[in-house]
């Protein structure tokens, strides 16, 4: 996300980024968790920590205050897919299914990255 923000300088950019990197990370929580559902507390703590880490390394107190928020989401993205991933393995009822489409919500998700990219990057 720190990349994103210094890097990419259209507001669309932003946005498209700020949805599909959360929808890849949401993907990847599924993928975790029908792997694993022991394995998303460590990996989303580890990420957390990371950003808090890149976010505390900040001047401001906003983007402290920013970093602070999106790890509180983080862990809303990891709760909720806790959730998603027990409703769609009642509803699939195979462990290759519900793989598939983690993996389908995964490149989907990079997929409108690089779309977003064609659409509105603007090198400076």
């Amino acid at each position: 996300m720190v990349y994103h923000r210094t890097f990419h300088h259209t507001f669309a950019l932003h946005i498209n980024h700020l949805i599909f990197l959360n929808s890849y990370l949401f993907g990847v929580s599924l993928l975790l968790n029908t792997i694993s559902p022991y394995a998303v507390i460590p990996v989303f703590a580890a990420y957390s920590l990371y950003a808090m880490n890149l976010m505390s390394s900040r001047s401001h107190f906003q983007e402290v205050l920013t970093g602070a928020l999106y790890i509180c989401i983080v862990g809303c993205i990891a709760v909720g897919a806790y959730f998603c991933n027990e409703h769609l393995m009642t509803e699939l009822g195979k462990t290759w299914k519900k793989i598939m489409v983690d993996v389908g919500i995964i490149l989907g998700s990079f997929m409108m990255q690089i779309l977003g990219h064609c659409l509105f990057e603007e090198f400076h």
